[in-house]
């Protein structure tokens, strides 16, 4: 999702420099906690003052890695011309918790993974439709096991 919208950006001709990601699972800058999250947003904002101006994007990665991060986000809200993109994989990330620590300022959107007929579809495979024997049994076994191992 992430990295998809930042494609759309960068082909829509918004300025890299305009565009940070921080990936909270990225060993190079783990571990990292709200203080240090605020000044490297706070640092990138001095490397690049236009952005004051025309507005960034900020796309934070897993950010449930990161202990109190709310009220860092909370403040770029109310002070920068930003657009946050949040994405997490954790319980701690529950879009309510996060809806009543961003006070109303969120949009949570869900994103579940294929289900195997999907993952087929995406493939241009269709899954055989009669008669049951070998062909459709190792057809299922073989995209199984891919569907099993890269979603």
């Amino acid at each position: 999702f992430l990295s998809q919208t930042i494609q759309e950006l960068l082909s829509e001709k918004i300025a890299l420099e305009r565009i940070l990601y921080l990936n909270f699972e990225d060993d190079r800058i783990l571990p990292m906690d709200h203080k240090t999250m605020g000044q490297t947003i706070d640092s990138w904002y001095t490397l690049h003052p236009e952005n004051h101006r025309h507005g960034c994007y900020l796309f934070l990665d897993e950010v449930q890695n990161v202990e109190g991060w709310p009220p860092v986000l909370r403040r770029l809200m109310d002070t920068k011309n930003i657009q946050i993109y949040v994405t997490g994989s954790s319980a701690k990330l529950l879009s309510k918790e996060i809806a009543t620590s961003l006070r109303g300022r969120s949009l949570s959107i869900e994103i579940l993974p294929y289900n195997y007929l999907e993952y087929l579809r995406t493939h241009n495979e269709e899954p055989p439709r009669k008669p049951f024997g070998l062909y459709m049994l190792d057809f299922h076994q073989y995209h199984l096991l891919q569907y099993f191992q890269t979603g």
